[in-house]
């Protein structure tokens, strides 16, 4: 039998099978933010104890990904940048034209977690 240790406790194959049962069940729970992932769906505490994405933009085909969440009547927001790589000089510049409408994109980021948090 396959055992692994887990915070101080072994973990066999049943017990790992069932606790990914609860994770993904806990994730696929239905809540009442449409763009909510469910990862922040914890079957180890209370559901109202959950965290919640009430909202997940992207900015710049997903470099830029936004997320504003409700974790007991608590919004916060979370940003990250992704990607990295080599840049032609057009790129550059491709980018620049790009990034110009980041400000309002971030505007409108603190605009949905002014009105979620009113």
């Amino acid at each position: 039998m396959n055992t692994v240790a887990n915070v101080g406790t072994n973990m066999n194959d049943a017990s790992r099978t069932e606790n990914e049962k609860l994770w993904t069940a806990a994730q696929n729970t239905p809540c009442k933010y449409p763009e909510c992932t469910g990862d922040g769906h914890e079957y180890i505490v209370p559901e109202s104890d959950w965290s919640h994405e009430a909202v997940n933009a992207s900015f710049d085909g997903g470099i830029v990904l936004g997320s504003i969440s409700d974790r007991l009547g608590i919004f916060t927001g979370d940003i990250s940048f992704e990607g990295s790589g080599e840049m032609t000089a057009a790129e550059f510049r491709e980018a620049a034209d790009t990034y110009e409408a980041f400000p309002a994109w971030l505007r409108t980021m603190a605009d949905r977690l002014d009105a979620l948090a009113a």
